[in-house]
C-alpha cells in the first residue's frame, strides 16, 4: 500500500540520516554523541597519493610558485 511505501521510504531516510552523523568526516560518533577518529588505512592514503601526488606536495621554502610568488 501506498502508506507501506512511504514509511519504507521514511525509515531509509532516517538510516541514511543516521549514517551519515555518524561516520561523517572519519570520525565514529559513540553511544554517548562523542566524536572518535577512526583514521584510514595505509592502503588507501597510498593509493590517494599515488592518483594525485601533486595534490599532497608541501611546497619547499623559498620555492616559487606558479603565480611568480615566494612561499
Amino acid at each position: 500500500s501506498v502508506s507501506q511505501g512511504e514509511m519504507v521510504v521514511k525509515r531509509w531516510r532516517e538510516l541514511g540520516e543516521f549514517l551519515i552523523t555518524k561516520y561523517n568526516d572519519g570520525y565514529v560518533k559513540d553511544e554517548k554523541g562523542r566524536p572518535r577518529s577512526l583514521g584510514y588505512s595505509l592502503e588507501w592514503l597510498k593509493e590517494v597519493l599515488k592518483s594525485k601526488p601533486e595534490q599532497f606536495k608541501l611546497p619547499t621554502w623559498g620555492e616559487e610558485k606558479k603565480d611568480g610568488r615566494l612561499h
